[in-house]
């Protein structure tokens, strides 16, 4: 089964351990994936509830900019990926090899 994407979480939803400058944010609904927030130096000197204000923002950023992203897909002409790609399935090679005379 996958494991569901780290959310927003409120103090109460997850445990929060320490290894040197690494926290390890772990839900407490154990279908959602846990978390390795390397932090440096600062972590020592943080609470808990910074440790997840931290990682609540880096989702919520992430969230944004996915939302942002506009895919554009670019089609290489046929005349094209035929010049610079040669498929070679002859005396037991099989695969593409690019050539270099572009």
């Amino acid at each position: 089964m996958r494991l569901k994407k780290p959310f927003v979480a409120r103090i109460s939803q997850v445990k929060i351990t320490r290894d040197g400058e690494t926290a390890l944010i772990e839900y407490k609904d154990k279908s959602t994936s846990s978390v390795n927030l390397h932090i440096g130096p600062g972590l020592l000197e943080m609470s808990d509830r910074e440790v997840l204000d931290t990682l609540n923002n880096i989702i919520r950023v992430q969230k944004e900019m996915a939302a942002q992203y506009v895919h554009v897909a670019v089609e290489i002409p046929d005349e094209i990926l035929k010049s610079s790609i040669q498929l070679n399935v002859g005396n037991g090679c099989r695969g593409v090899t690019y050539c270099d005379a572009l």
